[in-house]
């Protein structure tokens, strides 16, 4: 049971935001609903497995990890003062987004989990959170840094693509010759991911409650 202990947390963060609901939607944030309570299906499906399919659930995961990706680039436009970087963001996310969908089709599949273009996410999410931070130290304006709901969201995300991009650059050599231990070790570090992401999300939505400032 340890290694699902992330899924309260997931959990956790539905009820939150369904609570903080008016100021998500003041802060137009209100995706974030939909977007956690599909979490919480996929993941929770998967846990009991709603979705495997021939032994496998890699093609559900495959799919919400797109959505992740476009939900995350989405957030950063919202977040982005800069209307070239904003641009920069969508025309990089329609690429990364068909990568992914060409690697699924036509590389690795849709039964198997696609590691490469993951990979290729991972770092877009990465620099657009680096992207972030660096427009955030070029502000003006006086604001109290632990109760700004972005910097905790983006927190949260950078924090866990830079843990499963660590994980995966490893995933194709390592996975199925040590399936086992492998397997054991993503529990580990997947319980610990997720936590810091969904836990950054409940701070940030906790956040809303004393500040208008994203």
């Amino acid at each position: 049971m340890l290694y699902f202990y992330f899924l309260w947390v997931e959990l956790a963060s539905l009820a939150v935001a369904l609570i903080q609901y008016p100021a998500l939607r003041k802060a137009g944030l209100a995706l974030f609903i939909p977007f956690l309570l599909l979490t919480n299906i996929v993941e929770w499906g998967s846990r009991y497995g709603v979705f495997t399919v021939h032994d496998s659930n890699n093609w559900v995961l495959n799919i919400f990890t797109l959505v992740e990706f476009i939900f995350y680039s989405f957030l950063f436009c919202h977040f982005s003062h800069s209307d070239r970087h904003r641009s920069r963001i969508k025309t990089l996310t329609v690429i990364i987004v068909s990568v992914c969908i060409a690697n699924i089709l036509f590389g690795q599949g849709l039964n198997r989990f696609h590691s490469y273009s993951f990979l290729v996410g991972s770092m877009l999410m990465v620099y657009f959170s680096g992207y972030y931070f660096f427009e955030l130290m070029k502000r003006q304006d006086y604001i109290r840094i632990v109760l700004l709901p972005s910097l905790w969201i983006v927190t949260g995300i950078l924090f866990f693509y830079i843990g499963m991009f660590c994980y995966y650059i490893f995933y194709e050599t390592y996975a199925y010759r040590y399936f086992a231990d492998y397997y054991m070790l993503f529990n580990i570090l997947g319980n610990i991911f997720n936590i810091a992401l969904y836990g950054c999300f409940i701070v940030s939505f906790l956040c809303m409650r004393r500040t208008t400032t994203l």
